[in-house]
């Protein structure tokens, strides 16, 4: 740890960001977390707050254990580019040379009222591709908003996301893959942003493209040479007291488990468990070009910047519920600062994720900065709550800034 004034912080306004979190503990917002901002090659603070199971007297520690949700696609989009830079695939390779389900899957007239059988299909103007799958436009769906219709069809076809329930666990990844295909695309691949399961898709074709099961090729090729020895699709028994848990007063009828074996659904979108340490090692990577903290490269940094670059172009802000925001594109897994004014602090090039739980990070290249928050919110009543502590971690941590 180095002395916060020595990287450029006020310590009295770096502290605010334990205060303003622990003050939401007392109020019932968050049972408690682990943050860590780390700028200029050193870490400013790694810091615990408030308790790992509301249930339990014990307090949080660095060393917990998190539901990291949507944190996970940054695996999964490095696994892919990983598998690419083997020649093992391309990014344009269509989903359906992998996984043949798709062959003759339609595209819907009407997303919004897509589940009627008075609703036209069309054949799509180009196979959805790989990376359609990593930039989220392929036409699969599945967020909060925007394509009604087609959300209620995959419901009709026994489709769910991943969300740590006993009932996202009755389905294999492939079943998954096989109920998605028979329901219409919501939109023309590579036409729309929009926020869904095509992580979860592409990390069934990973696993046919390399003959691996996710959870080993994620571990031989992302998690073994980033030393990430508490990151997986599940937490060994061992270790299952170090998982934090949400307050479950706030939905005693959705019981968020912890897996201690292996699932039959290895969700590529949402399924990973990690700590703060951790995560931090991955995205330490992915802002040193594909290069780990012991020098072990992970990805070539033509790969790596790769993950970094404006995928969307003209679609950036277009579609339904555009989760990166006002002026940001997206990258592959994660939101990228365009160069024009954004409605957040930051630089161009600056990039972040979050996970439903109320898991965030951001890192601003420019500022050398890297900055991780981990909660664990119940994922059904306040999944909202995620949007919010992004900005709010992020207000406090540039606040703290004084260079």
């Amino acid at each position: 740890m180095t002395d916060p004034d020595l990287l450029g912080f006020d310590p009295v306004r770096l502290g605010r960001v334990r205060e303003v979190l622990t003050a939401h503990v007392g109020q019932g917002l968050t049972p408690g977390g682990v943050f860590a901002v780390h700028r200029r090659g050193r870490l400013a603070c790694l810091e615990s707050f408030g308790r790992r199971d509301p249930a339990r007297p014990e307090p949080m520690t660095i060393d917990s254990i998190f539901r990291i949700g949507s944190m996970t696609k940054q695996f999964t989009a490095m696994a892919t580019l990983a598998l690419v830079e083997q020649g093992r695939l391309l990014l344009s390779d269509s989903i359906s040379a992998f996984l043949p389900e798709f062959e003759n899957v339609t595209v819907t007239a009407d997303p919004v009222n897509a589940d009627s059988p008075d609703v036209p299909t069309c054949a799509p103007i180009r196979p959805p591709t790989v990376r359609d799958l990593l930039i989220q436009t392929s036409g699969i769906v599945g967020g909060y908003k925007g394509s009604p219709g087609v959300l209620r069809a995959y419901r009709a076809r026994g489709v769910r996301g991943f969300d740590h329930q006993s009932a996202a666990l009755t389905a294999t990844t492939q079943q998954l893959v096989e109920r998605l295909a028979t329901v219409p695309l919501a939109h023309q691949p590579g036409t729309v942003w929009e926020y869904g399961l095509s992580y979860d898709v592409l990390g069934r074709l990973l696993e046919v493209a390399s003959g691996q099961g996710l959870d080993e090729l994620v571990g031989d090729l992302v998690l073994g040479p980033l030393g990430m020895t508490s990151t997986g699709f599940w937490v060994p028994g061992s270790d299952a007291d170090r998982v934090a848990q949400p307050d479950r007063t706030l939905a005693p009828d959705q019981e968020l488990l912890t897996l201690t074996s292996r699932p039959a659904f290895l969700s590529g979108g949402s399924g990973c468990y990690s700590t703060i340490t951790d995560y931090l090692n991955l995205l330490l990577c992915v802002a040193g070009r594909g290069v780990a903290v012991d020098g072990t490269r992970v990805l070539s940094p033509r790969f790596a910047d790769l993950m970094l670059a404006d995928h969307l172009g003209d679609l950036a802000e277009s579609g339904p519920d555009y989760i990166p925001g006002t002026g940001y594109t997206f990258g592959l897994g994660l939101a990228v600062r365009r160069p024009v004014a954004g409605h957040a602090p930051g630089t161009p090039g600056d990039y972040w994720w979050l996970g439903r739980g109320s898991t965030v990070f951001f890192v601003d290249p420019a500022e050398d900065l890297i900055a991780v928050l981990l909660m664990q919110s119940s994922w059904q009543v306040r999944w909202w709550q995620a949007r919010r502590y992004h900005e709010l971690f992020r207000d406090l941590v540039y606040q703290a800034i004084v260079d």
